[in-house]
Formats: structure tokens, C-alpha cells, sequence
């Protein structure tokens, strides 16, 4: 659930954490961590831009950050829209994916840029 998206603000690193966990920030006085997706699903690094943003998620009862190379759109999603994973995305590594939501045809080639 995301709950804001914030532009890119101080993250301060913490020692013994996973590569993909940049640290944490204060948002209105709570510390939250921050998670670069980028390095999470192992794609090639990416220097921040004007269009960087942190999006600020709750993930059951974990509120986190989520850094993300840019924010197009904003859309509210009904529960009973979210489609299952299918079983080639079912990893390990998909285990916080609740599952997709189909909006029209995909253009595979603006993904991932």
C-alpha cells in the first residue's frame, strides 16, 4: 500500500545490512528504511535524477521506503483487480509481491530503462 511518494531526501547508511537497504530517513520525525529496487532485483545501478523518488509503502504492519527511478502515475486499485502471480515470477525473491494488476497492453520497452 503506498501511502506517499516524496522526492529523494538524506539516507543515512547503516553498518551489516543487505546491499539493497541504503539506510534510513526521517519522514515527519519517523525513521524509516529505505530499499533500492534497482539493487534489489539486481539491475544495473543508476545515478539518481530530478525524477528519483522515494515512495513511502506499508507492508503489513512495516512501513518502509522504496527508492524508484520515477513516478508516472498515481491510479487506486480494487483488491479484487490483483490477479495472482504466475508460477515463473513465484520466487524466493517475489515472496512481497501480493500479485499483478493488468491495465491494458504493456510496452516491455519502457520497462526497466
Amino acid at each position: 500500500m503506498v501511502e506517499s511518494i516524496i522526492k529523494m531526501q538524506a539516507i543515512t547508511p547503516l553498518p551489516q545490512t543487505p546491499d539493497y537497504v541504503k539506510g534510513v530517513t526521517n519522514l515527519r520525525g519517523s525513521v524509516l528504511p529505505v530499499i533500492d529496487l534497482r539493487t534489489r532485483f539486481a539491475r544495473d545501478p543508476k545515478e539518481d535524477t530530478r525524477q528519483t523518488r522515494i515512495m513511502i509503502v506499508t507492508m503489513g504492519n512495516i512501513k518502509a521506503g522504496i527508492i524508484v527511478d520515477a513516478v508516472s502515475e498515481v491510479l487506486r486499485v480494487a483488491d479484487d483487480s490483483v490477479e495472482p502471480l504466475p508460477p515463473m515470477i513465484n520466487s524466493v525473491d517475489s515472496a512481497f509481491l501480493k500479485g499483478i494488476v493488468r491495465l491494458g497492453k504493456i510496452d516491455s520497452s519502457s520497462c526497466w530503462n
